[in-house]
């Protein structure tokens, strides 16, 4: 690695570095780019060269630790309908639980936020953490390709569920639930929708 790249990987680690703090103790709105600029000693406009707007720095900030251990995530096969479920909630939370109770609720206020825009702002919003759930998406649909079902595509059960869990998550968001909560309520509404299709599971 050159000493530009160094240099680089300094400053973005920097950046993710004070911006969790300052999620954390600020909250969403109350953060100001400028002042992790300054906390990492750089323009302003520097910090723009890492990321691109304040919505991606913040879904980078509680995505970052989650990537650093893709390698070590291992998707285990289900032999049983049970096994399934309990591998498909332990996904969810490997990608989704935020351990900070001040990022959890910063994280709630973006939600929100987004969903309260109008459509143009939403999309631009939405961006970054469309590009941290593919990781979701990729891990989930490698599960449920162990599994044969009766009368229902993979592609089509995935839908479903994503469809399902967008609304347990904005119960989540919304109503003041907690993540176990949120994980407690999927696990009973994945064993109603995914059960009474399942016809068998592939070998490994």
């Amino acid at each position: 690695m050159g000493w530009r790249e160094e240099k680089k990987n300094k400053f973005r680690e920097c950046i993710l570095e004070h911006a969790f703090v300052q999620f954390s103790k600020l909250g969403y709105e109350k953060t100001n780019l400028s002042d992790i600029s300054r906390l990492c000693g750089i323009a302003e406009g520097t910090l723009y060269n890492y990321f691109e707007d304040k919505s991606t720095l913040f879904v980078a900030t509680f995505t970052q630790q989650t990537q650093k251990k893709l390698s070590d995530l291992r998707i285990n096969q289900p032999k049983t309908t049970d096994m399934l479920i309990e591998e498909f909630i332990r996904i969810l939370e490997f990608f989704m639980k935020i351990d900070d109770p001040g990022l959890e609720d910063a994280f709630k206020t973006y939600y929100h936020l987004l969903k309260s825009q109008n459509s143009s702002e939403r999309i631009i919003m939405s961006r970054p953490l469309q590009e941290a759930d593919e990781f979701i998406y990729h891990a989930l649909n490698q599960l449920l390709s162990s599994v044969t079902f009766k009368n229902i595509s993979c592609e089509k059960m995935l839908e479903i569920i994503e469809k399902q869990f967008d609304g347990l998550l904005n119960d989540y968001i919304y109503n003041g639930d907690s993540f176990s909560r949120l994980m407690s309520r999927t696990k009973e509404h994945l064993t109603y929708i995914i059960a009474p299709f399942i016809q068998g599971f592939k070998e490994s």
